[in-house]
C-alpha cells in the first residue's frame, strides 16, 4: 500500500512547463567536489535541454546542492538522465560508490512570468545568504554572468535564457540591487512585472513561440506538439485565446477547449 502511495505521488509531478527544480545531496553530502564536477553537471544539463528542446532560464550550483529553472516536456525522465548520468561519472571519478542525490527531487511548476522573477532572485541569492560572496558577481558559479554579459565564462557549458531578467530589469545594477534586498527579504515584484503577465504584446508572445519552436516550422508540428505549445505558450506569457490562435494558426474555438 505504501508503495502504490509512493507511485501515485510520483506521477502527479508536472512534467511540463517552466519548472523550478531543487536537487540535493544524499543525507546532505556535497555533490560538487571540485570546479571540474560542476562544469560536468552544466555539460550535462545543457545536452539533455538541446536534445528534447527545452530552455535554462536560471541556475545556481551550491557544494551540496542544485536550483535550475527549466523549460521541459518530460520533467522526470529528462532530469532523471541527467542525475543517474552524472552520479556515475561522479562516483567513478572520486572513487566512490552509492546514491549521490536525494531522491526524489523537488519541482515547482512556475505559471507567471512574477515567478520567474522571484524565483531567479531566490536562486541568485544564495551564494550571499550562505556567505560564499558579498556581491552575486562573485560567485563564478551561477547563472548570474549571462543575463547582461555578452560572452560568459559558462557558454562552453550551458547556456541560459535571458529573455524575461532583461525584459524586467532595465541593466545589471538593477538586477543587483534586486538580489541584495531579496538576500534579506525585501524584494517585492513591482506592478511592471504584473503588467506585463497580464498584458502582454503580440510581440513579446510571438518572440517565446519562436523559443519554443527552436526553429522549427509551427506548421510541421502534430495535434499533439501544436497543443503542447499552445498550453506552454499560455503558460509563460499569460497570451489570450486570441493571441494564441492568430500566433499559431489555430482555430480560436480549438485554443478554447484546451483550458
Amino acid at each position: 500500500m505504501e508503495e502504490i502511495k509512493k507511485q501515485k505521488k510520483r506521477t502527479s509531478r508536472i512534467q511540463s512547463g517552466i519548472i523550478h527544480v531543487h536537487f540535493r545531496g544524499h543525507l546532505g553530502n556535497k555533490i560538487f567536489l571540485d570546479d571540474d564536477d560542476k562544469m560536468e553537471f552544466l555539460y550535462r544539463c545543457q545536452d539533455i535541454s538541446e536534445i528534447y528542446m527545452g530552455e535554462i532560464f536560471a541556475f545556481v550550483l551550491m557544494d551540496s546542492y542544485a536550483h535550475l529553472i527549466i523549460s521541459s516536456d518530460n520533467l522526470t525522465s529528462n532530469t532523471k538522465k541527467v542525475l543517474q548520468g552524472y552520479s556515475m561519472w561522479f562516483n567513478h571519478k572520486h572513487g566512490l560508490s552509492g546514491k549521490v542525490f536525494e531522491y526524489p527531487f523537488n519541482s515547482a511548476i512556475i505559471t507567471s512570468i512574477k515567478m520567474i522573477i522571484e524565483s531567479t532572485l531566490d536562486i541568485l541569492s544564495n551564494p550571499i545568504k550562505l556567505k560564499k560572496c558579498s556581491h552575486p558577481s562573485e560567485y563564478e558559479w551561477s547563472s548570474y554572468h549571462y543575463y547582461f554579459s555578452k560572452s560568459p565564462l559558462m557558454n562552453n557549458f550551458i547556456l541560459t535564457q535571458s529573455i524575461y531578467i532583461r525584459k524586467y530589469f532595465k541593466n545589471q545594477s538593477e538586477l543587483d540591487s534586486a538580489i541584495n534586498n531579496f538576500s534579506e527579504g525585501f524584494f517585492e515584484v513591482t506592478d511592471r512585472c504584473e503588467d506585463t503577465w497580464y498584458k502582454p504584446s503580440d510581440s513579446f508572445v510571438s518572440k517565446h513561440l519562436t523559443l519554443i519552436l527552436n526553429e522549427r516550422n509551427i506548421f510541421e508540428l502534430g495535434a499533439d506538439e501544436m497543443e503542447q505549445t499552445i498550453k506552454l505558450l499560455r503558460n509563460v506569457t499569460g497570451a489570450s485565446y486570441k493571441q494564441l490562435a492568430l500566433l499559431t494558426h489555430s482555430d480560436y474555438e480549438s485554443v478554447k477547449k484546451l483550458y
